[in-house]
Order: structure tokens, then C-alpha cells, then sequence
């Protein structure tokens, strides 16, 4: 298994002299040759996206209120390149819609779903809680409408022209049409959204680019799943690769590059369906079985930490609580991986710069909801 055999190389964590330079043994090279591992500029940018302080009063409204704010002059500024030369009027407010007049209005999207989850659909008598329903792959249906709202009121919108099955909760957008004066909906001609953000300039990169005759290379992996009866061959053979003890020269080159690794989340597998995670009080050999799959996943980090620096971002599966954005992973269910510098655990999204190159990651959870 891949806990027996890396279990050897978790006997001590590694000094700051076997670290610095960090280097790849081959043994199909010549005597006494180390390729030294591409080195790249790293920047955590996830700040943002850390909880300070674990609070349960917030709501939504804040959030949109904010974005609508930010986004507001920009999706104005669409509209007004997209329908100004047919001299459509943008109103500043949906309180100052009109019936029957074509005219424009920005606002934040909310999408009204009959299949939506709600804790409160699980309560059908006081103090009583029915089982919980089956998960839904798709939540949307022929019967969701969309509504258009901002600081000052809401106003339904639909029409042929409005794709409703494609758009999500919190979109600002600029719709172009006409309130009907017989219910009041706005009946949607066309509508346009900010479009791309602008990428950060150049000037604003600090860590240092690869030179062009030795680039360097950040590999991205999600999907571990350990302990779901997955194969651990093809775990077994990433870990070797990225070590350099996989292929011949060339491959050991290539994998001299990888200057990072992220893991994308899906360390652990899915244990929703085992039957010991719903018992309150588990046997020595019960919870040895439930933590088996944290174990196997600490030592595969461990391994790789030896080798290259390390992002552990969370995933669906994985234990970091309910919090979204998620948070890193707690250091004490890795305690091998976590003796080693190398090993960076992180948030779900998650934010960096590499070698100049600015990277966003989302895994599961946070770009689902």
C-alpha cells in the first residue's frame, strides 16, 4: 500500500541543508548527477479569502449590495457601448421604471427556484424533522423566474430573450426592455453583463519570472480520494514522478521543472456513506478504520513535500467544516506533512503568484454554490 511504502521516509523531517537547494536523485543519469529543482517566485494572495473571526449574524444582502456597487459604473458602461447608438435610455434606479417604455436598468440578478434547498422545507411540525431529501443534480426547472433588484425596489423580468436556466443568483447585469403595464414584468429584449476584468498589469508582479531557457512548471492534481477503493498505482506513480524516480532522463528533466504543486482539493474519499460516521461512540478498530484515509493522504503529502513545495487547497470531501469560503486544512490531521516548510496549506478559492504568472483556483464547494 502507499502507507507501507513511505512509511520509511516519514522517520524525520528534513533540515534546511537537504531543502536548500532541493534536488532529484536519478538514478539513470550519470554517477553523482542532481538536477536541481526549478526554482519560482511565490506570493499567498488568499488573504482575502481567510475568516478573521467565525461569526453566524451576517447575511447575503451585504455581499450583493457590494457588488452591485463595484460593478455598477462598468455594466453601465456596456449597455451604453452596446444599444447607444439606438438611443436607449439607462434609468438610474428601478423605482424610476416606467410601464410600456423602452428603456435599460442595472441591477443584481436573484433567481426564484422551486427546487431550491431550504432548512426550513426539513421542519413540518414544531420540533419535528423529517429525513433529509435526496440531492438534486440540477435544481433548475421550467417554473424559476428571475427578478431584478437594487437599493431602491425589484421588478420580475423574463421574456424568450432572458436565459433563464443559464443565469445564477448575484449577476449584475444591464437589461434592456419594456414593463408590461397587465402584471408588471419587465419583458427582456437584451441584456449584457461587464464583461472580463482587467488583468493586472505587468508593474504589479513581484516575485521573479523563470528564464526562458529553463521554465517552470506548476502542476495542478485533484482527486485523490484515498480510502474509496481507488487504485494506488496511479497515486504511487504521480508521487514517484514528481520525485524524479519515474522514466529516464528526459522525464527526470521535466520533472526537475514542476517548481510547485497544487492539490486541488478531494484528499480524502467520499465516506457520506459509511454507516460508522452517523455512530456517536466508535470501537478502537472502528475509528482506526475512519481515520485510515487521512493517514494514507499525510504520508503521499509528506512524500511529495520532500521533493517540491506543496498547496493542499479543501475540497467537498474533505475534513475543513462547513465555512465558505473553506478553510485550510487543520495542520494536526497531516502530522508528518506538516513538519516540512514546504507543505502550504490553503483556502478554497485560492489565490497566488508563481513565477510571476497570478493564478485563481476554486475546488468543488466554493465554485458550486
Amino acid at each position: 500500500s502507499i502507507m507501507a511504502s513511505h512509511l520509511a521516509m516519514m522517520d524525520a523531517a528534513p533540515t534546511a541543508e537537504e531543502l536548500e537547494p532541493m534536488s532529484i536523485d536519478d538514478e539513470h543519469t550519470a554517477k553523482d548527477t542532481r538536477l536541481l529543482r526549478t526554482k519560482a517566485g511565490y506570493k499567498d494572495l488568499s488573504g482575502r479569502f481567510k475568516m478573521q473571526a467565525k461569526q453566524f449574524s451576517q447575511q447575503y444582502s451585504h455581499i450583493y449590495n457590494k457588488r452591485l456597487l463595484q460593478q455598477r459604473d462598468s455594466v453601465r458602461a456596456a449597455a451604453t457601448a452596446k444599444w447607444g447608438g439606438e438611443g436607449v435610455e439607462i434609468a438610474n434606479s428601478v423605482i424610476d421604471l416606467k410601464e410600456d417604455e423602452e428603456v435599460a436598468i442595472v441591477g443584481t440578478l436573484y433567481k426564484q427556484q422551486a427546487l431550491k434547498p431550504s432548512i426550513l422545507d426539513q421542519y413540518k411540525e414544531l420540533g419535528q424533522v423529517t429525513a433529509p431529501v435526496a440531492a438534486l443534480d440540477d435544481y433548475t426547472s421550467d417554473s424559476d423566474s428571475m427578478i431584478l433588484e437594487d437599493e431602491t425596489g425589484r421588478v420580475t423580468v423574463g421574456g424568450a430573450n432572458l436565459p433563464v436556466g443559464q443565469l445564477p443568483t448575484g449577476v449584475v447585469l444591464a437589461i434592456r426592455g419594456r414593463v408590461r403595464s397587465s402584471d408588471g414584468v419587465m419583458e427582456v429584449i437584451d441584456w449584457t453583463g461587464a464583461g472580463v476584468a482587467p488583468a493586472h498589469p505587468a508593474a504589479e508582479i513581484t516575485t521573479a519570472l523563470p528564464t526562458p531557457d529553463a521554465p517552470a512548471y506548476v502542476l495542478v492534481v485533484s482527486g485523490f480520494e484515498a480510502g474509496d477503493m481507488q487504485d494506488p498505482l496511479a497515486l504511487q506513480m504521480l508521487v514517484d514522478y514528481v520525485a524524479g524516480h519515474l522514466g529516464g532522463p528526459a522525464e527526470a528533466e521535466v520533472a526537475a521543472r514542476i517548481a510547485r504543486v497544487v492539490v486541488a482539493g478531494n484528499c480524502r474519499g467520499d465516506l457520506a456513506s459509511s454507516s460508522l460516521l452517523l455512530q456517536r461512540n466508535l470501537k478502537k478498530d472502528e475509528s482506526e478504520k475512519v481515520a485510515e484515509p487521512m493517514r494514507e493522504v499525510d504520508l503521499v503529502l509528506a512524500t511529495l513535500a520532500c521533493a517540491v513545495p506543496v498547496d493542499v487547497m479543501p475540497g467537498a470531501l474533505d475534513p475543513s467544516g462547513h465555512w465558505l469560503p473553506q478553510q485550510p486544512l487543520p495542520r494536526c490531521v497531516l502530522p508528518n506533512a506538516a513538519r516540512y516548510s514546504t507543505l502550504n496549506l490553503v483556502t478554497n478559492p485560492y489565490e497566488c503568484e508563481i513565477g510571476g504568472g497570478g493564478f485563481l483556483r476554486t475546488s468543488g464547494p466554493a465554485g458550486a454554490r
